[in-house]
């Protein structure tokens, strides 16, 4: 999942979730309206937003997060 900011407007991914039903969720951190909810698959986001490929193996139940594309990307276990 991602947000028509992220896969039309080209936002930077700020925040990944994998969440416990291993959905993946890629977000810009502007927007939890449902309507702005984009289905997209994984090849897409990875080809737009190479970065994401990092967190490969993050954990189901993990969210990694950085207030800026260029830092690194911190992970942690979701609440």
């Amino acid at each position: 999942f991602t947000t028509e900011r992220v896969i039309e407007d080209g936002y930077p991914i700020l925040l990944v979730t994998h969440d416990d039903d291993g959905d993946w969720q890629f977000l810009c951190g502007t927007t939890n309206d449902s309507e702005d909810a984009r289905l997209v698959c994984l090849k897409e986001i990875v080809e737009s937003h190479p970065s994401v490929a990092e967190l490969a193996d993050l954990p189901m139940g993990w969210r990694a997060q950085r207030d800026t594309p260029d830092q690194p990307w911190e992970k942690i276990k979701a609440d």
